[in-house]
């Protein structure tokens, strides 16, 4: 079985095709290079037509006229979010080492002055 062919007759990405099986998107491309697929996803990729009607259009989250399933959608924009924060976390973390090393650098030029005055 040609999953290439298979998945762009659908118009689909590696990763939808990836989220309809259940599988990893490494999983997708090693079957797209030749690699041995199971018994039991070839008969789910021999019946994708009926999988096909779990999707809905979203462009939001996908190429123009491509076709995903909700619970990607749910998924990219679980990501988006997760990045957010994850960016937002790194920004308080630095301006929190900025202010730690300010403080150290005050108290240093404070000991400094101390030790000048001795």
């Amino acid at each position: 079985m040609d999953v290439r062919e298979l998945r762009k007759k659908h118009n689909l990405t590696q990763a939808q095709l990836a989220v309809i099986c259940g599988v990893t998107l490494r999983t997708v491309q090693n079957w797209e290079k030749g690699r041995v697929i199971p018994a039991s996803m070839l008969k789910l990729l021999e019946n994708i037509d009926e999988r096909i009607g779990l999707y809905v259009h979203d462009t939001s989250t996908a190429a123009e006229g491509a076709a995903v399933l909700p619970d990607t959608v749910r998924f990219f924009r679980t990501i988006e979010k997760q990045q957010e924060i994850i960016t937002s976390a790194l920004e308080i973390i630095a301006n929190q080492t900025q202010k730690k090393d300010e403080q150290i650098d005050r108290l240093i030029e404070i000991i400094g002055q101390e030790k000048g005055h001795d």
